[in-house]
């Protein structure tokens, strides 16, 4: 007690454990004691915490910090506002402001430490807003400098959007639809995420023209269904996940983010293994950038629609130019011009039904001259392959 009568230890026991900051006590890299605002901030129980090293709970990124920092104390230095980022029980991430001193009789450190997430986050947001609006304008100077959307644009796009939200792989793809009306996705960019020989070979092939994702039985799937928004933190346990084939590397988090039009969804953002995860809070941020590639992927399927059209046109007016031939060469050179238009890369060759007969034969070799078979080249029942 000291002059006044007032138990010195009760009191300091008392503020300990009332302070509204986190409060410990620690020895080495072990927690010794602590207070219950710990429990409040991140969800671990006291014995939990005592349990493990500081570094157990430490992001990978700030732990060289935070080992440099815990030799400063106990070197004498004081600890003023050091900040790093702790592991939530629910898988998110803390930022703690720390004060720490060391007590040289006991070598213990003594500290206490605040939340300043909302801080960070408020940070975060300001940054990210002052960035997307420099992006977009980057983004239309680059599409119209390329006079449209090439894959190199599309891989800025989203070399830009994972920079911007913190992800670590994604895609951007455009929505198409089978034969009987399902929706599928085709990938406009794709970060490169080969785990094997299979899956890079196969990247490779078809990373060109576009790499299609069918399975609706997936957390992307259920953006394409729905056209909502896919938030999963906790892909792992998400009753929507479609599973990762053997080798893909972890998936600790993803969103999934419709690309609108007039019409409704044409494409959309997948984003995965954000530190903290994802929320609805990066959804609006990224607002001006999904509105301004759904109208981009909009435009442009209207002029594969056209281009469709004109391919038709050609095709039948190449179609009524066969009927008319009588050259093998020159009808045939007329079909291929006009696939070259769908296909430029294709190798084609012909094959008709000769009068009665149930078995096709080749007519585009190089020794045909005249075109004996034209009536039966545009017949219902003649191949084309």
């Amino acid at each position: 007690m000291d002059s006044t009568g007032t138990d010195l230890d009760s009191l300091s026991k008392s503020f300990f454990d009332q302070t509204l900051d986190l409060a410990c006590l620690a020895a080495g890299d072990q927690f010794v004691r602590l207070n219950d605002r710990w429990c409040d901030a991140l969800g671990w129980t006291n014995e939990q915490l005592k349990s493990k090293t500081f570094l157990d709970f430490v992001h990978q990124d700030d732990q060289e910090t935070t080992v440099e920092t815990i030799a400063k104390l106990y070197r004498g230095e004081s600890v003023v506002a050091f900040e790093n980022r702790y592991l939530g029980a629910d898988g998110s991430w803390h930022w703690l402001a720390w004060n720490a001193t060391l007590d040289q009789a006991s070598q213990m450190i003594l500290a206490t430490a605040r939340d300043v997430t909302k801080e960070h986050l408020q940070n975060d947001q300001r940054e990210r807003a002052i960035a997307t609006l420099a992006f977009l304008a980057e983004m239309q100077h680059r599409y119209i400098a390329e006079d449209g959307t090439s894959r190199s644009w599309w891989d800025y796009v989203l070399g830009e959007v994972l920079s911007l939200t913190g992800s670590k792989f994604g895609f951007i793809g455009r929505v198409e639809r089978d034969e009987e009306d399902a929706p599928y996705l085709v990938t406009q960019a794709v970060t490169d995420i080969a785990w094997n020989d299979w899956s890079r070979a196969h990247y490779e092939e078809f990373v060109e023209n576009g790499l299609e994702f069918r399975n609706l039985e997936s957390l992307f799937g259920v953006t394409l269904a729905s056209g909502e928004s896919v938030i999963a933190n906790d892909p792992a346990s998400d009753p929507r996940r479609g599973g990762l084939p053997e080798g893909h590397p972890p998936l600790n988090s993803y969103l999934g983010i419709p690309l609108p039009a007039l019409d409704g969804m044409v494409g959309m953002i997948g984003l995965a293994n954000r530190d903290g995860g994802f929320d609805q809070s990066l959804i609006d941020d990224l607002q001006p950038i999904s509105d301004a590639l759904g109208q981009i992927l909009d435009a442009a399927s209207a002029n594969r629609d056209k281009q469709r059209m004109a391919i038709e046109r050609n095709l039948t007016a190449s179609a009524l130019a066969v009927s008319r031939s009588t050259r093998t060469a020159d009808a045939l050179a007329t079909i291929r011009e006009a696939i070259a238009q769908i296909d430029p890369g294709a190798e084609t060759a012909f094959f008709a039904f000769r009068g009665e007969a149930t078995t096709l034969e080749r007519i585009d070799q190089p020794s045909a001259t005249e075109n004996p078979h034209f009536p039966m080249l545009i017949h219902e029942a003649s191949c084309l392959a």
